[in-house]
């Protein structure tokens, strides 16, 4: 189970609640914190060790390409860049996979157009980072 929190940062309300759903499904007791500001997020990311969180799902189809910044503040730093952030978005851009793939990011996986097959995916995902070892910073 995740032993720190999982940061969701979507400007899309349903897209986040159901994405948080997912991870609620598979551990009940993690904490999720959905945010659609990237400063936000970046004051939550770079908080101490021990608090920041486990895992990080970036939807990058946001105003002014805030989500691809933030993905960049991320893997650009010695001490969040081992965070295991995964692009869950709209865009099938080839330029956009292989700049955020080139920044470092552990996925890059497409949002289906209706929520069960959403809410599938986002199990699928969770499951996956569930049952991996994660690093402990």
């Amino acid at each position: 189970m995740f032993k720190r929190p999982i940061l969701i940062f979507d400007e899309i309300d349903d897209d986040a609640k159901l994405l948080q759903t997912a991870i609620k499904a598979i551990d009940p007791l993690v904490n999720t914190i959905i945010t659609k500001s990237k400063q936000e997020a970046k004051e939550f990311v770079f908080l101490s060790k021990e608090k920041r969180p486990v895992l990080v799902f970036v939807e990058i189809a946001s105003d002014n390409n805030t989500g691809l910044d933030l993905v960049k503040a991320i893997k650009g730093d010695e001490d969040t860049k081992i965070i295991p952030t995964i692009v869950i978005t709209k865009l099938n851009d080839s330029k956009l996979i292989e700049e955020s793939f080139g920044n470092g990011v552990a996925g890059y996986m497409l949002k289906p157009s209706n929520k069960k097959d959403f809410s599938e995916l986002a199990i699928k995902i969770v499951n996956y980072w569930n049952r991996s070892q994660l690093p402990s910073g």
